[in-house]
Formats: C-alpha cells, structure tokens, sequence
C-alpha cells in the first residue's frame, strides 16, 4: 500500500472517526437534554409532591384542629351538663333539708307551745293547790282555835273536879 492509498484510508478513518465523534457528541448533547428534561421534571414533580403534601398536612392539620375544638366544646357541653345536673341536685338538697329543718322548727314550737300550756295549767294547778292549802290550812287553824277554845273550858272543868 502506498501513501496515498493510506492517507486515503485515514482521511476515510478521520472522516469516519470524525462522524462518529460528532455523532457522539450530538448523542451526548441528546442525552444531556434529556437528563436536563428528567431533572426538570423531577424538580417539578418533586415540588408538586412537596406542595401536595403540603396541601395534605394543612388539611390534616385543619382537619385535627376542627376535630379538637368539637371534642374540647362536646367535653365543656357534658361538663356544664354534669355542673348544672350537680347545682339542680345541690339546691334540691338544700331544699329538701330546709323544709326538714321547717318542719324540726314547726315541730319544735308546736312542743314549746304544749310545753308551755302544759307548765301554765300545771302553775294553774299549783296555784288552786297552794290556795286549797292555804284555805285548809286556815280552817285547820279555825278548827285548833276552836278546839282550843273548847278545850280550855273542859279541861278547867276536868280538874276542878
């Protein structure tokens, strides 16, 4: 082979080798568009999931947030419930134990007033006693005069004897 004939090759090589490089280089070029594609969207899928998610606990959290304020006023309803049932069962306690003590009082004064007539009957009788005493102890002492009186004169008689 000659010269020529291999600077032909070469030329045929470089050509070729040539081609193949900026097919290589085109294929590269292709290849990191479509990395530079697949980033993008990756970035993009990556922030839409970022934003679902966001999305996502926002709702969850509005969602516990609604949940708790209608537990926490279902808990405060059945609490002033039991409160007021409480203060209602309280008061008729209370009101029960008043017209216990009313009728105690009632009960009470009824006695002090039997009591009372009964010691006013019984000073009545006291007295009517104190005054039949009294009356009988003046005819006892009518009736000693009187015997005295009697008396005098026959035991005068009985010794003159």
């Amino acid at each position: 082979m000659d010269l020529e004939s291999l600077k032909a090759v070469f030329a045929a090589e470089k050509t070729q080798l040539s081609s193949e490089v900026t097919s290589s280089q085109q294929r590269f070029t292709e290849v990191q568009t479509q990395l530079q594609t697949v980033r993008r969207e990756y970035e993009l899928e990556k922030e839409d999931s970022l934003r679902r998610h966001r999305l996502e606990e926002d709702t969850l959290r509005r969602d516990f947030q609604r949940e708790l304020e209608t537990v926490t006023r279902t808990l405060k309803q059945q609490c002033e419930e039991i409160e007021k049932k409480g203060k209602e069962k309280m008061e008729e306690e209370i009101r029960h134990h008043e017209r216990e003590i009313r009728d105690i009082r009632d009960r009470e004064g009824g006695e002090r007033d039997h009591l009372r007539r009964e010691i006013e009957t019984k000073g009545r009788e006291v007295r009517a006693l104190k005054n039949d005493i009294e009356n009988l102890r003046a005819d006892l002492e009518r009736e000693q005069a009187t015997n005295r009186q009697l008396r005098v004169p026959f035991v005068r008689d009985f010794t003159l004897t």
